[in-house]
């Protein structure tokens, strides 16, 4: 789901991302020596896609629930989906408005929720067959722009990056966001953390981890940068021994770490259960994702979501409100 089909920097666009796509290194961790005590605050975070004013209005709708169950961060993946004003030729179809994003606002503080914007900023600017609209708008920021029809494929000799190493590639991006959202606008960053992962060394192969050199970027970028650990499938069940070897790498590299499920609820609880037995207070949380496939105001309804938050009561790290 998460793969980067080119490496780009789009330096136009780094007021414009909250949450980032990021890329790693992961070797194999020592096994954790205790399970760790209970910690307050815990982050119970669920990730939405909001790609419509229905949506919206849907999410808002799904607040009260998700906050009585605990949440109390909520990623919203907005992208080209707003009424954007600086730049309104980058909106889509039905974006969501200012008064709308006022009112989640609110609602989110009403239930005191944190309330997270994501742009994909550093990959997925084209998925599949579709090209955004940065892209499409600003044809000087796609690096070979003709050469690949319906996406396909990726560019080993891009005029731009050909020759240069892909982990100071990546790191500079991240860097460059960074400068811009923490030490100018003060926000906290979050990033997908797949590309600073060694897909080879930690078994996780190309989606979840890196396979193209990218991952040495995990020592180049700052330390306070939040690492969204997505892992979505059981076959990790395998790995004996091992269990998900980025949470302890993370923490060992000096890392905060929310990690991220899907719709497998075994392996939301294998992924939970291998999260907490680490006794380190950087290792934050939860974090239930849908991309798409549950209606915003039915998340609290859905197998994933009550399979996270009786998870994490058991830990005796979440109550209802």
């Amino acid at each position: 789901m998460f793969k980067m089909k080119h490496a780009k920097i789009l330096n136009g666009v780094i007021g414009l991302a909250f949450l980032a796509l990021a890329l790693f290194q992961v070797r194999c961790a020592p096994k954790p020596a205790v399970r760790v005590t209970p910690r307050q605050p815990l982050i119970f975070a669920v990730h939405v896609l909001v790609e419509s004013t229905d949506e919206a209005r849907d999410l808002m709708a799904g607040i009260p629930a998700m906050a009585k169950s605990g949440v109390n961060l909520l990623v919203c993946e907005i992208d080209y989906n707003y009424e954007f004003v600086s730049h309104p030729e980058l909106r889509r179809a039905d974006p969501v408005t200012r008064d709308m994003v006022k009112e989640m606002v609110r609602l989110c503080r009403q239930y005191k929720i944190r309330l997270v914007p994501e742009f994909q900023s550093l990959g997925h600017q084209s998925w599949a067959e579709k090209t955004w609209p940065l892209l499409t708008k600003y044809p000087q920021f796609y690096e070979t722009p003709g050469k690949f029809p319906d996406n396909k494929d990726g560019d080993k000799d891009c005029p731009r990056c050909a020759g240069k190493d892909p982990a100071v590639l990546f790191a500079q991006a991240v860097n460059t966001l960074y400068d811009h959202l923490v030490k100018k606008k003060g926000v906290e960053m979050f990033i997908w953390a797949d590309r600073f992962l060694d897909g080879e060394a930690t078994g996780y192969g190309e989606w979840e981890a890196s396979m193209n050199k990218t991952y040495p970027a995990v020592d180049m970028v700052p330390k306070d940068i939040i690492m969204c650990d997505w892992h979505y499938e059981r076959k990790y069940e395998n790995m004996k021994g091992t269990g998900f070897p980025s949470v302890p790498f993370f923490l060992e590299k000096g890392f905060r770490v929310l990690p991220a499920s899907f719709k497998d609820t075994k392996a939301v609880k294998m992924l939970i259960d291998d999260s907490f037995k680490y006794p380190s207070e950087r290792m934050l949380g939860h974090m239930c994702t849908s991309w798409g496939g549950v209606e915003p105001d039915k998340i609290a309804k859905c197998d994933q979501f009550k399979t996270i938050a009786k998870k994490l009561r058991k830990y005796g790290l979440l109550t209802e409100k």
